[in-house]
């Protein structure tokens, strides 16, 4: 069987997880299983020692995706309640003065006003425009949830049966390592398929 992995993208960002991309051909005369979970991946440290990483599977990026949207919408029905109560006292405003008055037999008196009113249509406005943005907040989040479950399900491997000569593919999403003293972070990624296993080295400098 042919198996190659190259890097998912050219560049990442410290503290982000790497993503590599896995094609896989059916060099035999029968159907071959590939199972993702039989993708290892550990990382070689600058003492020497080996570490593993954690190899996130279609599945639980998905739940993490939704958990994402779930706060997300959290967060959009706050704003919206505190937009909302903002909108409702939209329509009020207060005047405050003072005053002085004098009568005929040279009596005078002397005080502050404060008054209050209410002007329903401000508040109606208010109201309407809080509620329209919340629904665009809402809309905006459920729009980027749709993308980003769509770009897991096109992209990320999965459990598949190759009939011979086939060819299969996808990425392959790792926990981000801790960051090397050297600047050097070597990765060993196995793949094992059809009873074979497949390893490859590979290193990510940091960028001065």
């Amino acid at each position: 069987n042919v198996v190659m992995l190259q890097a998912g993208d050219s560049e990442v960002v410290s503290g982000a997880r790497p993503t590599f991309v896995v094609a896989i051909r059916n060099m035999q005369n029968a159907n071959l299983q590939f199972r993702a979970s039989e993708i290892k991946a550990t990382r070689a440290l600058d003492d020497g020692t080996v570490t593993d990483l954690k190899v996130w599977g279609y599945d639980e990026l998905v739940k993490e995706e939704r958990t994402r949207q779930t706060w997300a919408a959290v967060g959009a029905a706050l704003n919206g309640v505190s937009r909302s109560m903002n909108a409702a006292n939209a329509g009020y405003s207060q005047t405050n003065g003072s005053f002085n008055a004098y009568n005929s037999y040279g009596g005078s008196a002397h005080g502050t006003y404060q008054s209050t009113t209410y002007n329903s249509y401000q508040s109606y406005s208010a109201q309407q425009l809080a509620n329209a943005q919340t629904s665009a907040d809402f809309a905006t989040i459920r729009a980027e949830g749709q993308n980003n479950l769509a770009a897991l399900k096109g992209s990320i491997i999965k459990n598949n049966t190759l009939m011979p000569g086939e060819w299969y593919g996808g990425t392959i999403v790792l926990d981000a390592p801790k960051k090397s003293k050297a600047g050097v972070t070597n990765y060993i990624v196995s793949v094992s398929v059809g009873g074979e296993t497949h390893q490859f080295q590979v290193s990510q400098r940091k960028m001065k």
